[in-house]
């Protein structure tokens, strides 16, 4: 149950700049796809994902930063840790997620191309 509320609180704080980033990237996965038929629109993809992940994390973490440090200048190696934290954990949640539509696709017979 701990860790739930910890999930819970996570998405609370942070909801605003993942989504924001999130609708950033699906404007850029639809500019590189175009929209050729209906099932592009469908708002799953996996650069979507990946930004919205990576960007809404990493802004977040400068913004609550500066909050703490009072508005000041935060040291260089906190940005390049949050860089390498987030990056990483995005890279893997976009391999994650293209393995399972990827699979999704393969088993339930349908073209998962839209997804990517």
């Amino acid at each position: 149950m701990f860790i739930f509320e910890k999930i819970v609180l996570f998405f609370l704080e942070r909801w605003k700049y993942l989504l924001v980033f999130y609708m950033v990237g699906y404007g850029i996965s639809l500019a590189q796809t175009g929209a050729p038929t209906w099932q592009y629109w469908i708002p799953l993809k996996t650069n979507a994902v990946a930004i919205g992940w990576g960007m809404g994390n990493g802004v977040y973490e400068v913004i609550s930063e500066k909050k703490k440090r009072g508005g000041g200048k935060i040291p260089m190696h906190l940005h390049y840790y949050g860089g390498v934290k987030y990056g990483i954990s995005m890279i893997l949640l976009t391999g994650i997620y293209a393995l399972l539509i990827s699979i999704a696709g393969v088993v339930f017979n349908f073209d998962s191309k839209p997804f990517h």
